[in-house]
């Protein structure tokens, strides 16, 4: 993901390498379910929305935000964290 950074096509590309294969992974899940990160009416439109997801791709970078390490008794950290921000997401 962290080579998406900067790229004019970051949204488009959020969409296909991440948000698609989780769909297709998964069938409880439906592509509404998730924000399109390619939408300009709401990240703004080229250079705006690039700089707009490279920031946030850069949030996720963070050291404080590696999970690797962590582990609880038939629990799923990430998993729990990823349901937690998508129900309170845009």
């Amino acid at each position: 993901m962290t080579r998406l950074k900067g790229a004019t096509d970051v949204g488009d590309q959020i969409n296909e390498k991440i948000i698609a294969p989780l769909v297709a992974a998964n069938d409880q899940l439906d592509r509404s379910d998730f924000p399109d990160f390619d939408d300009a009416s709401k990240l703004g439109d080229g250079k705006e929305k690039s700089e707009r997801l490279t920031k946030l791709i850069a949030i996720f970078e963070s050291r404080a935000l590696d999970f690797s390490m962590n582990r609880a008794d038939g629990g799923d950290i990430l998993g729990d964290a990823y349901e937690y921000l998508m129900r309170h997401s845009f």
